[in-house]
């Protein structure tokens, strides 16, 4: 198998069974595969927002530390190898066409057993091919891209003998992984809105399935009545980083130095929101020692200043300035929002903007409005044919090169070019835009 063909597979692969999901397929794959999920020791990463951020510096400092670490991002990517790392590093092109492979060949064994196993329901075995209802329960054992995904992450932790894996929650759609055992331990990573029912019941799933510790970022005071109350009840602990021991020393379009609880530490990413983020993951790293883990401060510290991580407020250009950000969520948005506010003095009011058209575009340039930018031009980005206003400023392209180029041709010496929306979108911009630099 090709990587090419690989990729294809699983973006053909069902999104999702468009039925009420249920666990029969992926545990039919898994144990086809060997069972590899009874293995692996996992950390969940859990919430709307600021899931890759944590696990990014979780990683790091955990490899810094000597071991072994896999992580699985979700949702798939344009390429799926950089949704699955061991260390710091996406899987080999050999590693992830053979473990595709791997996973390919079982689904279809699971798939052949099935069959097998209706055909001798039938009086003449050829019948099974006239069967429309038998053929519907057949295609149902076709597995969904996160399906796959997950199998081939599992094989990869099997295979590199990981000390601990991170896995995060997919909450856009069907999460596979909720049938793996519980995890040693759950992070809730970004805050989560008191009024939002469903990601408070999804808190509430993980906790009620047997997790011991949970670590949260800082909440509003509803949201954490209902996770502290809910930890109580099941006899979990909650550990939520305390505010009153940061200080924020430095903050600036390189990165941010910050102490807490009396430790000093360089962070390599900008923007005050991944602090909160930085004390958050060193209460999950303590967490992981109270496991047995040996995680130093000093192994930390080198861990967070040698952090990067493309499309994550990250500085293209100083001159002009552009700066590129995978955000796509509401809160998350006003976050980010309120960290480029910060850089205003250093960056001027005067902001460009690209993002996808819709629901993001729309948000963010109400956000950035409120915080008293000059929005002198946006460049959307769609798919399909749609009207905006006529303008002069806002342009819509079929194509992330054009947009890219677009972006450009508008930006001036004394402006801010922001490029912001999913991790696909971002990436391919960001391409782009520095191909054009010359990068």
């Amino acid at each position: 198998m090709t990587l090419h063909n690989a990729t294809k597979l699983l973006k053909n692969a069902p999104s999702s069974t468009g039925k009420k999901y249920n666990f029969e397929r992926i545990r039919a794959l898994s144990a086809q595969l060997g069972n590899p999920h009874k293995l692996i020791n996992y950390v969940r990463l859990a919430g709307s927002n600021g899931k890759t951020v944590c696990g990014e510096m979780l990683t790091a400092a955990v490899k810094e530390s000597g071991y072994t670490v896999g992580y699985l991002s979700m949702p798939l990517r344009d390429d799926a190898r950089q949704n699955i790392r061991i260390g710091s590093e996406i899987l080999s092109i050999n590693t992830f066409t053979e473990l595709c492979a791997e996973t390919v060949a079982a689904a279809a064994a699971v798939r052949d057993h099935a069959r097998d196993q209706l055909a001798q329901l039938l009086e003449n075995p050829a019948d099974i091919n006239e069967s429309e209802e038998i053929l519907n329960e057949l295609s149902e054992l076709t597995p969904t891209q996160n399906e796959i995904l997950l199998s081939i992450a599992l094989l990869a932790f099997k295979k590199e003998k990981c000390d601990l894996c991170i896995i995060e929650c997919e909450h856009r759609g069907e999460d596979p992984s909720k049938f793996l055992p519980p995890a040693s331990a759950v992070m809730i990573c970004g805050a989560i809105p008191s009024d939002s029912d469903k990601e408070i019941s999804r808190i509430r799933s993980y906790i009620g399935r047997g997790i011991g510790e949970i670590v949260s970022v800082p909440q509003n005071a509803e949201a954490f009545k209902i996770i502290s109350d809910t930890c109580f009840e099941a006899g979990c602990r909650l550990t939520v980083p305390q505010r009153s021991e940061l200080s924020i020393e430095k903050a600036n379009l390189r990165g941010t130095s910050f102490i807490y609880k009396g430790l000093n530490y360089e962070l390599g990413l900008c923007g005050r929101f991944q602090v909160f983020n930085a004390i958050a993951v060193i209460e999950a790293l303590s967490m992981l020692e109270r496991m047995g883990f040996n995680i130093s401060h000093e192994n930390t510290s080198a861990a967070f200043a040698k952090l990067k991580i493309s499309s994550k407020f990250e500085v293209l250009s100083a001159l002009p300035f552009i700066i590129a950000d995978s955000t796509h969520s509401p809160i998350a948005i006003e976050t980010i929002s309120d960290s480029l506010a910060e850089f205003q003095s250093i960056t001027g009011e005067k902001i460009y903007l690209c993002l996808p058209y819709g629901e993001i575009a729309d948000n963010f340039i109400s956000a950035l409005k409120k915080r008293n930018y000059d929005i002198k031009g946006v460049v959307l980005y769609s798919e399909n044919d749609v009207t905006v206003a006529n303008d002069g400023m806002t342009f819509v392209f079929n194509t992330h090169k054009a947009a890219a180029k677009k972006s450009l041709e508008l930006l001036e010496r004394d402006s801010l070019l922001f490029i912001s929306g999913t991790h696909n979108f971002t990436g391919k911009i960001r391409r782009e835009i520095l191909a054009k630099l010359g990068f």
